[in-house]
Order: structure tokens, then C-alpha cells, then sequence
């Protein structure tokens, strides 16, 4: 009866070891830039990224016609991303971060973090659909004229 109790309790602990990483990094991989546009121009995918992440408090720096890095700092939380995108997908990479409980052989880090880029992902999306339909609106004014 012993050795059950020990297998058991044994059992539990690792299930609970298990249970306390954290969830995985989420990275939004070739999230579609639109959910209801037809094809947006690069540069309305571009000003929806540097928005979005200036919305949400990142500070964006662009690095290449098709990326920004972007720094997060709140409280003594830190984070580093990168942000690639082209006219029809977008993706985001974590690059660093602190006090996240980031773990590399893993890949898992605190659920805040994945709030977050979960939270700009969506961000972007919409920001593109507006620049669409604002572009548009503009090009149909124009028309008129």
C-alpha cells in the first residue's frame, strides 16, 4: 500500500512540475493581414503595423522595408519582438524579454506575454482593414470630382 501511495504522490508532483511552465510563445505565424479586405498595399499593412504597435505601447523601430522590431517595457517587464510582414501575412517573433519567465528550451513564457501579442495581432488586422476601406472611401471621392 505503501509503494502505491509514493507511486501516486510521485505522479502528481510531476503532473503538477508539468502543469507550471508556462504556455507557449505565440508567434501569430503568417497571421493573415486581413480578415475581410481584398489585398491591401504594402503600405497600408506597414502603417497598420507601426500603429498597432504604437497603440499598444510598443516602441517600433523600423529595420527593413518589411519588419519592425518592437520594445515593450511595463512595470519591470520587458520584451523584444519582430514583426515581418509583406501584403497578404504578417508574423510575429519574440527576440528577448525579462521578468516573463521566458524558458528557450521550451519555448514557453508567462501568459501576459501571449496576451499581448494575441492582443496586437488582432490589432493589426483591424488597423489594415481600416486603412482599406479609408483608401478606398478616398479613391471614390476622387472619382467624383
Amino acid at each position: 500500500m505503501h509503494k502505491i501511495t509514493t507511486t501516486l504522490l510521485f505522479s502528481l508532483s510531476a503532473l503538477f512540475m508539468i502543469g507550471c511552465s508556462g504556455p507557449a510563445v505565440y508567434t501569430a505565424p503568417n497571421a493573415p493581414v486581413s480578415q475581410i479586405a481584398n489585398t491591401p498595399t504594402l503600405a497600408q499593412v506597414d502603417k497598420a503595423v507601426k500603429d498597432s504597435l504604437i497603440g499598444r505601447g510598443w516602441i517600433p523601430k523600423k529595420i527593413s522595408p518589411n519588419a519592425y522590431i518592437g520594445t515593450y517595457k511595463r512595470r519591470e517587464l520587458r520584451a523584444k519582438i519582430q514583426v515581418n510582414f509583406n501584403a497578404s501575412t504578417f508574423n510575429i517573433q519574440h527576440i528577448s524579454s525579462e521578468n516573463l519567465d521566458y524558458d528557450s528550451s521550451d519555448e514557453t513564457i508567462h501568459p501576459t506575454y501571449n496576451k499581448w501579442i494575441e492582443r496586437l495581432e488582432v490589432d493589426i488586422q483591424k488597423r489594415v482593414d481600416r486603412n482599406v476601406k479609408r483608401d478606398k472611401r478616398r479613391a471614390s471621392r476622387l472619382k467624383r470630382k
